[in-house]
């Protein structure tokens, strides 16, 4: 019964039928044969992406469910945070972000996540620092070499800009 919900969930959820919700929500109702942790994780993580637009409160807590059933699993870390950082709930986002990050320490999704945060509470000295781990796991990426310029002349450090500006342009010349 958990499998059918459960791919019956999915298969709606990929058609955009509101009906996902009922089906996935049942899933996590149930207690699947084979892997159970596996199977409920992954029906809490379906649940939270089909309410993430709908019911944003609710889709935290299903991937706070998916994270306590995974606790090795990022990803519900990195779909909270993007949630909370959506509803202007830095703090909230912040710690989401901060954990995936201590889960796989070269997240790149989760270092954007907390550049975005730290740039939009003014905190530069954390941005700067989190956008030089984001371009060492990314270096090619003229946008992020551009935004670190940014933050680099906010905070003063006009030489250090001007290179990063530079490099940004060379990586990015139609950005």
């Amino acid at each position: 019964v958990f499998e059918s919900n459960l791919n019956l969930g999915l298969m709606l959820a990929q058609t955009g039928s509101p009906e996902a919700e009922q089906f996935l929500h049942a899933a996590t109702q149930l207690k699947p044969s084979a892997n159970p942790q596996e199977g409920l994780a992954r029906a809490w993580l379906s649940l939270g992406h089909v309410l993430e637009r709908s019911k944003p409160t609710d889709a935290v807590q299903a991937f706070g469910e998916a994270a306590k059933l995974q606790p090795r699993n990022p990803e519900p870390h990195l779909s909270a945070g993007a949630i909370l950082e959506r509803q202007n709930n830095l703090a909230g986002a912040e710690r989401e972000y901060k954990a995936a990050l201590a889960l796989a320490a070269n997240s790149a999704d989760a270092l954007v996540g907390l550049a975005n945060i730290y740039m939009q509470s003014k905190r530069l000295p954390q941005a700067e620092t989190a956008l030089r781990q984001y371009l060492a796991v990314e270096p090619k990426n003229g946008a992020a070499h551009v935004q670190l310029g940014r933050v680099l002349e906010a905070e003063g450090k006009h030489a250090e800009a001007a290179a990063e500006l530079q490099q940004g342009l060379q990586l990015a010349p139609d950005d």
